[in-house]
């Protein structure tokens, strides 16, 4: 057997380390890589820095200089207010806010981008932006990778702002991308929902929480969950670990917790989803939790009911509290996705699913300061409310909160929306209402796609989060 190899996770189909690919070709299943576990026997860990130290569970060489910015060891921190809330005598937080950008994600934007320059690529691609868009600008600004993403009106300013700090390019479009079979072409590397590189690094989070733990395992993990991606990796880590005989077999359930609106992998578990239901999400209160069709959603409800866990789905009230909670009690500033997770841990005590004297792991997976769109439904004083809005410098005239506002019911072309300002009295000429329009789309309150209606192209205006967030 090779170092590793990739292996089809459905029908079996083992394929060779390159072309990397991101589907099996034959059925469609999520691939991964697979080791020669046997003759890792000693090693492991090594002696590099942060995730480095696990190197040889990694589809790179040994000798690969890795792109990093000291991502990793996070630690496990005893949660001792939220203990004492929760009568839990070994409640742990692994924050993982404490990565260089702010999320877990860099653990596989580290491994990626290591691989792809060892590879000679010039230029990654990504669809989205989010935690993971914000995460792969940052390494690929350190590898000197030129990083183009695609993204839509559903964003989040403080990642959008990472991303061109970083350098990245952005490019709205409103066109949905299929996901590439194989995503290196042409020294391009396009990043896809189930890149199994990325993954990799992910399975890091389980290798140091087991280690934290001198080489066991916790008997509860509980994490937000979105594509399965990160619950999947967790699993597949303790996995690796005991092919390695460094933990025993395991007793670790895995609880992952989804919002309400955004639940497929959940509804899925319970068998309450289906093909008719796919189109009644809500609009995403948490977009960094919202995964359309999420690439990972086989295995991580296998990763589930093999640990003996199961799935959550909360509210977006029950959010807003965790937030405030895991801030007042722990001092730590959690994202919604992040804490999310701590309002499906509260449910789990609550209904008495974990025992007092269980060790239990609650992941923060990214900081608020990242999410500045969600900061304001945080203030419970209506008078500090007044304020803030007071003193926001939104930089909005009368004139472009009415388009904001005609925009909140329903998606429109500009030549639409200036009669519809001619009607409520403001006489513009069609030119200005598109300059408009233009500086709307540059503050980011909007974004804009063309549209064929009777063969002729039409360019539709649309609110983005942070415009939604602006209206409200």
């Amino acid at each position: 057997m090779n170092r590793f190899i990739l292996k089809c996770t459905e029908c079996g189909r083992v394929f060779s380390e390159l072309p990397v690919l991101s589907r099996c070709p034959k059925c469609g299943g999520v691939v991964t890589y697979e080791y020669d576990y046997a003759n890792i026997i000693s090693g492991f860990p090594g002696n590099d820095v942060g995730i480095w130290r696990y190197r040889l569970l990694f589809p790179i060489s040994n000798d690969v200089s890795p792109v990093t910015l000291g991502e990793g060891i996070t630690g496990l921190r005893k949660a001792e207010n939220l203990g004492r809330l929760f009568n839990s005598r070994y409640l742990y937080i692994k924050d993982e806010s404490k990565n260089p950008t702010g999320s877990f994600l860099d653990r596989g934007s580290s491994v990626l981008v290591t691989f792809v320059k060892h590879n000679n690529v010039k230029r990654i691609v990504l669809g989205g932006v989010g935690n993971l868009g914000a995460s792969l600008s940052a390494y690929a600004s350190k590898a000197g990778i030129e990083l183009n993403a695609y993204f839509s009106g559903l964003t989040d300013l403080g990642k959008l702002y990472q991303m061109i700090v970083y350098g990245a390019k952005l490019i709205p479009s409103a066109i949905e991308e299929k996901e590439m079979i194989i995503p290196l072409i042409y020294n391009v590397y396009h990043v896809t929902p189930s890149d199994p590189i990325l993954a990799e690094g992910l399975k890091t989070t389980a290798y140091e929480i087991a280690e934290d733990l001198g080489w066991s395992e916790p008997d509860v993990i509980v994490l937000s969950t979105a594509s399965g991606m990160h619950l999947s990796m967790i699993w597949k880590g303790f996995n690796e670990l005991r092919l390695l005989g460094l933990i025993k077999k395991g007793s670790v359930r895995l609880f992952g917790v989804q919002v309400e609106g955004c639940d497929e992998i959940a509804s899925m578990y319970s068998r309450k989803y289906s093909d008719e239901t796919r189109n009644t999400l809500k609009n995403p209160v948490i977009p960094d939790l919202c995964a359309k069709k999420p690439s990972y959603l086989k295995l991580a409800i296998d990763a589930v009911r093999k640990s003996g866990g199961r799935f959550l789905v909360v509210s977006e009230h029950e959010v807003i509290d965790a937030i405030k909670l895991l801030a007042r009690s722990e001092g730590i500033y959690a994202e919604p996705a992040a804490a999310c997770a701590l309002a499906g841990l509260k449910r789990l005590y609550d209904e008495k699913v974990i025992d007092k004297n269980e060790r239990v792991v609650y992941i923060v997976t990214g900081s608020g300061l990242k999410d500045v769109g969600f900061v304001e439904r945080l203030i419970e004083s209506p008078k500090i409310k007044r304020l803030v809005r007071s003193i926001k410098p939104s930089g909005i005239g009368s004139v472009k909160n009415v388009i904001l506002n005609l925009l909140k019911n329903k998606d429109m072309y500009g030549y639409e929306i200036w009669h519809e300002l001619l009607d409520k009295g403001y006489k513009l000429t069609l030119p200005a209402v598109y300059q408009h329009l233009t500086e709307l789309e540059e503050m980011g309150y909007i974004i804009s796609r063309k549209v064929e209606i009777g063969g002729k192209l039409r360019r539709y205006y649309m609110l983005t989060a942070q415009g939604k967030n602006l209206v409200k």
